[in-house]
C-alpha cells in the first residue's frame, strides 16, 4: 500500500497550484486576438509544460524515491529551482509584453523592435530557462523519478530557440547578430 506524508501531499499541491496560476496569467496575457490563440492553443508553451508535469506527478506521489536523508536537501532545492523559474518565465513574459509570440514563430506586425533588457540581457531564451528549471525543480520537489525529463524538454527548447533564431535574424539583421554575439542562447 502506498503511503504519501502530509507534507509530500502538501507540496504537490502547492506546486501544481502555482502552476495553474502561472497558466491563467500565461493564457490571459497573451497578445494575439482571442480567436488567434484559440486556433493555435498548442502553442501554449506554458500549459503544455503544465502538462507535461503529470508524469511527474504520478511518479512522485505513487512510486516516490525512497526516504533517505539526502531528501532533505534534494526537496528544498527542488523547491527553490521550481520558484526560480516559475519567476523568470513570468518575468521574461511581462518584459515582453505585447511583443511575445508563440514558438517558432515571429510575428512582423507585432514584434516590431528586439527585447534585450530585463532577463534578455543574461539570455536569449530565458522563458525557456524559466520552464525548463521548472521541470526540473518540480520533478526534485515531488521525487520523481522522471527527473530526467528536464533534459527532452531542453532539447525540445533548443530546437524551437534555433528555429527563432534564423527567424529573428532575418527580421532584424545586424541588430540581432550583435545581441546574438553578446548574450548567450539559454545561459
Amino acid at each position: 500500500m502506498i503511503t504519501v506524508s502530509p507534507s509530500q501531499t502538501s507540496i504537490f499541491l502547492a506546486l501544481l497550484g502555482v502552476m495553474l496560476i502561472g497558466d491563467l496569467i500565461w493564457i490571459r496575457t497573451d497578445p494575439r486576438p482571442r480567436s488567434e490563440r484559440l486556433k493555435r492553443w498548442i502553442t501554449m508553451t506554458y500549459p503544455r509544460v503544465t502538462l507535461a508535469l503529470l508524469p511527474q506527478f504520478a511518479s512522485g506521489f505513487f512510486f516516490p524515491w525512497p526516504d533517505w536523508s539526502g531528501n532533505r536537501l534534494i526537496v528544498p532545492a527542488g523547491i527553490i529551482l521550481f520558484t526560480a523559474g516559475f519567476g523568470l518565465a513570468l518575468w521574461s513574459r511581462f518584459t515582453m509584453g505585447s511583443l511575445w509570440n508563440p514558438p517558432f514563430q515571429h510575428t512582423e506586425g507585432r514584434q516590431v523592435r528586439l527585447v534585450t533588457s530585463g532577463p534578455f540581457a543574461w539570455s536569449r531564451n530565458p522563458i525557456y530557462v524559466g520552464l525548463i528549471l521548472i521541470m526540473f525543480g518540480f520533478a526534485l520537489a515531488v521525487r520523481s523519478w522522471f527527473f530526467f525529463a528536464a533534459f527532452f524538454l531542453y532539447l525540445a527548447f533548443r530546437r524551437c530557440a534555433m528555429t527563432e533564431e534564423a527567424l529573428l535574424e532575418k527580421a532584424f539583421g545586424a541588430e540581432y547578430l550583435a545581441y546574438k554575439d553578446g548574450v548567450p542562447r539559454f545561459l
